[in-house]
């Protein structure tokens, strides 16, 4: 099992701020994984230009200079 699930969008002008949650389960191991992200893009001369990953909602939003 390996899924992406979007819980927020934010358009911050020359870049989005994509906060979700992976799930996935190891196939042989069984072992469980939830884990929340944010990912910020940055557009520039309309090609993604940049792509920073986090591991929580709050890095992220921090990053973009927004409270969480």
């Amino acid at each position: 099992m390996f899924e992406f699930q979007e819980s927020e969008a934010r358009d911050l002008g020359d870049s989005t701020l994509w906060l979700g949650r992976v799930r996935m389960r190891g196939s042989t191991s069984g072992v469980q994984l939830d884990q929340e992200f944010a990912i910020h893009s940055v557009v520039s001369d309309s090609k993604i230009s940049l792509i920073h990953t986090y591991l929580s909602w709050q890095e992220g939003l921090e990053a973009v200079g927004l409270e969480g």
